[in-house]
């Protein structure tokens, strides 16, 4: 059975999702730059308490925490392989860079004696 109660509960649960919907989306780095005002704000005000000041700290910990946490840990082989190409793309381009040496082998093998 449908009362206006729950009628009016539907709703309202639907306009909040469609204002979420709306609602810009923050970057963590944003947010990060946010909350580092604040710390500084709440330390440089006297009007705060040392509590407070380690409540604002508390709340950045928690953020950190958060940020590392969301992240998504990516494939160990897409890394490797990432890293592989890396490293013999670097090894070509040194090679194809390398100058020819000066010396010639009769340099190389003549040596000279001074023990006079």
């Amino acid at each position: 059975i449908t009362t206006p109660d729950k009628i009016e509960e539907n709703y309202s649960e639907e306009s909040s999702e469609e204002d979420d919907k709306d609602e810009e989306k923050i970057s963590w780095a944003t947010a990060e730059k946010g909350i580092e005002t604040v710390i500084k704000f709440v330390e440089q005000n006297h009007s705060f308490s040392l509590q407070d000041v380690m409540h604002a700290h508390m709340v950045q910990n928690i953020f950190i925490t958060k940020k590392l946490q969301s992240r998504t840990q990516g494939d160990i082989r897409k890394y490797l392989k990432k890293a592989i190409e890396a490293s013999s793309s670097a090894a070509d381009a040194v090679e194809a860079a390398s100058v020819p040496s000066t010396s010639s082998a009769a340099d190389d093998s003549e040596v000279v004696e001074m023990n006079e």
